[in-house]
């Protein structure tokens, strides 16, 4: 479950409040200090709650905003969305959400689920096939005594009440139907978190608490034959060559996983011995002489050199491919060279060797800090814009998702400033422009904050 955090002028004792998704969860225990002033501040009075819990705990809205969910071991929670939280309530307790946690939540969602590479799911034998095309069934055997179990994870925002599921003979189902990709979730049964107690996959987040980890799978692995092998395993650059074994069907092997698009390379493992993949003639030698299977998947862009007509051989490297030179070798053309190549979408970092020297490309813009490379942006979805400073020369971007590298990365001047077009991930990130390498502003038109040095920074929120 991931949590955020929620300061306050020291609430109550016996009042605790947790960020879960967009909402704020707020628990107040019966015998918790200054209980009525409490839940005057957010709506509601002592015979108002007796009245609920009476009925069965029965759903019910404030005219502040706050919605009372139910009782839980003598501990009453109420729901408000964080965007309609008040600065100061009645009780003059202030409450303010903590940027830096929920930027690390939407940073180790996007590094964990929203940017993962490849993922395999592993569930228990007895629930085999929870997921089936695009739909996830959820089965939580037994528990026939709880009253309500909600499924609740990256999918919905980490919401309380979005999916419930509903009771059956063999315990708690409900589906969901997600694009592919990798997501987290829990069980909420009657108010407590719990994991899934069929699925394999138990990661920690940053907080310490466990979650559940699934995937809708976009890519199978299939091996035709080899039936004599007692156990079949994939491994290649997608899981850093670490084994993941492959399911045995009627006709050879197989594995349904969720991979990014890009480019892999991989093989087979049976029972011990390594070898290539007979369906797939592509292969790749590495600069230690090994050979091995490689997959390409998504849509090719086309990288770039232009001149450099007399040219022997031209290679591309980047942080793409570990800056593994003699793998990529650029084609010749008549106004340069160029080769396809597939990328996720993201900011990378790439050069040229053309007959050993380095060199950069006219397409890309640069960025620079301790080395001066190129910048390939692959879907972006924010553009930067500074208006006005037409008589400079030049005007560059830094930020916390370049470690605040100098001077940053080159923006292109138009008409009336200047623009630069990136991916950014989810989370918060801070920047500043630079005006002729000297001149550090904040975003004119752009949100800020103060920091350590009296100078303040621009905050961009991608959610």
């Amino acid at each position: 479950m991931l949590l955020g955090s929620v300061l306050s002028a020291q609430p109550p004792e016996g009042v605790k409040y947790k960020i879960k998704g967009k909402n704020l969860s707020l628990g107040i225990s019966y015998d918790a200090a200054k209980l009525d002033s409490v839940l005057e501040s957010i709506g509601f009075t002592r015979d108002l709650m007796d009245s609920l819990v009476k009925v069965n705990n029965c759903q019910y809205v404030s005219e502040s905003g706050w919605e009372f969910i139910g009782t839980f071991d003598s501990v009453c929670v109420f729901n408000k969305p964080l965007n309609k939280l008040a600065g100061r309530n009645s009780s003059g307790i202030e409450l303010f959400v903590v940027d830096n946690d929920k930027s690390n939540r939407f940073e180790y969602e996007t590094r964990a689920f929203t940017n993962r590479t490849f993922f395999a799911n592993s569930f228990e034998s007895k629930h085999r096939q929870p997921v089936k095309g695009n739909t996830f069934t959820v089965w939580l055997p037994g528990h026939k005594n709880v009253r309500h179990v909600y499924l609740s994870g990256t999918f919905n925002n980490w919401s309380m009440q979005s999916n419930p599921l509903h009771l059956t003979d063999s315990g708690w189902v409900g589906t969901i139907n997600l694009k592919p990709g990798v997501y987290a979730y829990k069980f909420i049964k009657d108010g407590d978190w719990m994991t899934d107690p069929l699925n394999k996959h138990i990661e920690l987040d940053p907080s310490g608490y466990t979650n559940s980890v699934m995937a809708v799978p976009n890519h199978t692995f299939e091996l035709s034959g080899y039936d004599a092998y007692k156990n079949v395993n994939l491994a290649g650059t997608f899981t850093e060559w670490d084994e993941v074994p492959m399911d045995k069907t009627p006709w050879g092997w197989k594995k349904d996983v969720y991979l990014k698009e890009g480019v892999y390379s991989y093989k087979f493992v049976g029972d011990g011995s390594w070898f290539l993949d007979p369906a797939n003639s592509h292969t790749q030698t590495t600069h230690d002489g090994y050979v091995n299977s490689v997959l390409m998947k998504g849509e090719a862009l086309m990288l770039k050199l232009d001149g450099h007509q007399d040219a022997g051989e031209v290679l591309v490297a980047g942080d793409f491919n570990n800056w593994a030179w003699g793998e990529l070798k650029m084609q010749k053309q008549d106004w340069g060279w160029e080769l396809p190549y597939i990328f996720s979408e993201g900011n990378y970092q790439l050069g040229f060797r053309v007959d050993g020297r380095f060199r950069l490309s006219s397409y890309y813009p640069l960025i620079k800090g301790k080395n001066t490379n190129n910048l390939l942006t692959v879907h972006p979805n924010h553009t930067f814009l500074l208006k006005g400073y037409a008589d400079s020369k030049q005007v560059t971007l830094t930020g916390s998702f370049i470690n605040w590298s100098e001077p940053g990365i080159y923006m292109q001047r138009t008409a009336d400033g200047w623009k630069l077009d990136m991916y950014m991930p989810k989370g918060k990130h801070l920047y500043k422009f630079i005006v002729n390498k000297r001149t550090w502003i904040l975003d004119p038109e752009g949100l800020w904050e103060e920091n350590e040095y009296g100078t303040g920074n621009s905050i961009l929120w991608m959610e």
